[in-house]
């Protein structure tokens, strides 16, 4: 089976998700540099997942056997060249109007964030805490710091860090390295996955013969083994040292040949040191960026890929993934200096490992490597079998899918927004009691004279079971002292007026503020009740009983047990604060209307737990 036929494997996540990807940097298969996004959406999309991918341009092309991604542009003028975004990215109109986009268009299960750039990872965090959605960032590489910006400027940069980092849930990282700066920002070992951006080796299979273009063009390529080097110019890659490596080549195996190709910031400053050593268009050749399309080309005429590990400039870090290319290409791997690529051709025996700051030591180690043709090839067959293993992009779009389906089942993004709906339920019930028990202190103090005026206590303190089971004392009204004594008739209007109007539940306000209740909930049932709760009943001690609740404006004189408790477990099953809302004003129309929202009369139904305790013995007989 070819590699391009290879069939993702079957995702065990049950449920059909909503994954929404963002990356304003994402490329057509026809431009420049590696593609990490869109192997991620067609294998998220492969595993049976629904992929909106949002970009600021360009295209996803969807193969034979994936399923098709959805694309939204959200336009911003950008551009890249090969391994080198240009500085200028992405300002405030595009950060409103992705927000706009992702508020109106989708309602993500799991948000994918690309970095970088900086641009839009604030109207990012809003979205994120506004939906719920647990947000990821992909961060293959740091960005690093843009020239020309101003304090106010770089502060902004910096604020919308801060909100990105403090809002993610999880980090996929291309690197160790990349890992380690995560980690330095707060994140804990288990919030980062380090997934790297794996070998296309489909692009590289079959070989492809289109090198002549570019061997018409550079000739002297074709003289001697063949060195390349594939990726981005700039100081996070120790080039200006591969320069040296080949000054020193030019006395050791002077038939030797280096491409340089690529493009970046520091592309003129490399040619001027080729320059000064002597090394260019002698042994040393620039190529510009070519399409990854022809880049199987160029490497298939390699003899070694360079590897060169990055390091931090500027604040700024990638993960050197162009050792994938090389290894996807079947050849053997000559990486330079110290991390995690040494470690990887070193164990695998998949190339040579040059020493550091030893131009000249390093230049010995490759040419001696570079004639022994029974070694080279070993080595390439080496590289070839990880890159269709264990680092195959199919294989790491796999490992990311399966990462986001683990963020997608812990940090559902119901339960997010229904633990965010308990927050403001919180604080809401805290404000309108502390209004409530102001306001209404008169009217409690005048109902707590008429009790004393009828010759009996006002209060009374039942124990009831709380959230979690928890017993707490009701406090209340003694309305039920005319149901248990007999007393004038006089007493028993004033306990039903009281009752009717609900006023016998004013004091209550009081375990609200403490914490006890909450305004809307299912009503608190005596504490000896709930050794008799069915599993599903139970449910309904999953929050805090309320003043108010689902089952009282849904015919609660005219309920029975069962019908009561499905009320509840529904309620609970749907909290939200607009359903408490709408709870609160069905129970103001009532109160308005005369509807009787009080407790049922003592004798209505029998006790519960007498009820239960009679069907279990039945049982049991």
């Amino acid at each position: 089976m070819s590699p391009s036929k290879l069939t993702p494997p079957a995702s065990p996540f049950s449920s059909k998700l909503n994954i929404v990807i963002i990356d304003p940097w994402v490329t057509s298969p026809q431009g420049h540099g590696r593609d990490r996004t869109a192997a991620m959406a067609q294998n998220i999309a492969a595993g049976g997942h629904t992929v909106t991918l949002m970009a600021g341009r360009g295209r996803v092309h969807d193969g034979a056997n994936t399923s098709p991604v959805q694309m939204m542009l959200t336009l911003a003028p950008l551009s890249r060249r090969f391994g080198h975004p240009p500085s200028a990215a992405p300002g405030f109109g595009y950060g409103l109007k992705l927000f706009l986009s992702l508020w109106s268009k989708t309602k993500p299960d799991v948000l994918v964030w690309r970095t970088p750039p900086r641009a839009g990872s604030f109207a990012v965090s809003c979205f994120a805490k506004l939906s719920g959605a647990p947000l990821v960032i992909d961060a293959p590489e740091l960005a690093a710091d843009e020239p020309g910006k101003n304090i106010l400027q770089r502060a902004i940069d910096a604020l919308c860090s801060r909100a990105l980092l403090k809002t993610a849930t999880h980090v996929m990282v291309a690197s160790p390295e990349i890992k380690a700066w995560y980690e330095a920002q707060g994140f804990v070992p288990g919030a980062i996955s380090v997934h790297s951006d794996g070998s296309d080796a489909a692009l590289f299979s079959p070989t492809r013969d289109l090198y002549k273009t570019i061997f018409e063009k550079y000739p002297q390529l074709t003289r001697g083994p063949l060195c390349v080097y594939a990726g981005g110019l700039h100081r996070g890659r120790r080039l200006a040292e591969v320069l040296e490596i080949a000054a020193a080549m030019q006395a050791i195996a002077p038939d030797v040949r280096f491409a340089i190709v690529g493009d970046g910031p520091d592309r003129l400053d490399l040619n001027a040191y080729a320059a000064r050593l002597d090394v260019l268009e002698k042994n040393v050749w620039f190529v510009p960026a070519v399409p990854r399309t022809e880049l199987p080309a160029l490497l298939n005429a390699a003899a070694v890929v360079l590897a060169i590990p990055a390091q931090q400039h500027d604040g700024g870090l990638d993960a050197a993934s162009h050792i994938f290319d090389g290894l996807a290409a079947g050849k053997p791997i000559a990486v330079l200096g110290e991390g995690w690529q040494r470690e990887l051709i070193d164990g695998r025996q998949a190339g040579v490992a040059l020493p550091g700051n030893n131009a000249e030591a390093a230049a010995r180690e490759l040419a001696d490597f570079l004639r022994d043709d029974d070694l080279v090839r070993r080595a390439g067959e080496q590289g070839l079998a990880l890159a269709r293993g264990k680092h195959s992009t199919e294989r790491i779009a796999s490992e990311i899918r399966l990462t986001l389906e683990k963020v997608a089942a812990t940090h559902a993004r119901r339960e997010v927004l229904r633990r965010r709906s308990m927050i403001v339920k919180r604080a809401l019930d805290l404000v309108v009691a502390i209004v409530a028990i102001v306001i209404t202190l008169p009217l409690v103090l005048g109902v707590a004279l008429g009790f004393l005026g009828a010759g009996w206590a006002p209060f009374a303190s039942r124990m009831r079971s709380g959230r979690r089971g928890k017993s707490f004392r009701l406090l209340t009204f003694d309305t039920t002292k005319t149901e248990r004594e007999i007393v004038p008739s006089w007493r028993t209007d004033f306990a039903k007026i009281l009752r009717r109007s609900a006023l016998d539940r004013l004091p209550e306000f009081f375990n609200i503020l403490l914490g006890d209740m909450s305004l809307v909930g299912p009503r608190p049932l005596p504490a000896e009740y709930g050794a008799y709760y069915t599993e599903a009943q139970q449910h309904r001690l999953d929050v805090r009983p309320g003043l108010t609740g689902w089952a009282q404006v849904n015919g609660r004189q005219g309920l029975t047990w069962d019908e009561m408790f499905a009320h509840d477990t529904w309620y609970v099953n749907n909290l939200g604060i607009g359903l408490d809302l709408k709870i609160l004003w069905k129970t103001l129309i009532g109160l308005l209307i005369g509807r009787d929202l009080g407790s049922l009369p003592a004798g209505q139904l029998p006790r519960f737990d007498e009820i239960e305790a009679r069907r279990q013995g039945a049982e049991d007989v």
